[in-house]
Order: structure tokens, then C-alpha cells, then sequence
């Protein structure tokens, strides 16, 4: 919902919105082991909810 629709809000999705070959893609590798980020006992919900920018170790 947040990756495909809000490309196609766009008018993007034929470039961004899902992992397909020949669309445009990012990799991000987060660092969860902050202070604020754990306990985490649900990723997701860690992730959407309580990561910040200050989380990204490495990005490609």
C-alpha cells in the first residue's frame, strides 16, 4: 500500500513502487540496536513506528 499505490498517486509506477527488473530501487541496511528502537519485540511496527533517519548504516 505504501510502496505500489503511492507511486501510482504519481504516476510512477511504471519506474518506482515494487521490486521489478527495470524499475528504480533503493537498498537500505538500518541499524535497530538504538536505544529508542529496542526492545523491538515487533520489527515492523519498530520499523514504521520508532526508526528515524539516524538509523541507516548503509544505503545503496
Amino acid at each position: 500500500m505504501a510502496t505500489i499505490n503511492g507511486a501510482r498517486a504519481f504516476g510512477l509506477e511504471h519506474e518506482i513502487g515494487s521490486l521489478e527488473t527495470g524499475k528504480k530501487a533503493d537498498l537500505v541496511i538500518l541499524d535497530l540496536h538504538r536505544l529508542h528502537a529496542t526492545p523491538s519485540p515487533n520489527p515492523v511496527s519498530t520499523l514504521v513506528y520508532a526508526t528515524t533517519g539516524g538509523e541507516v548504516d548503509t544505503y545503496w
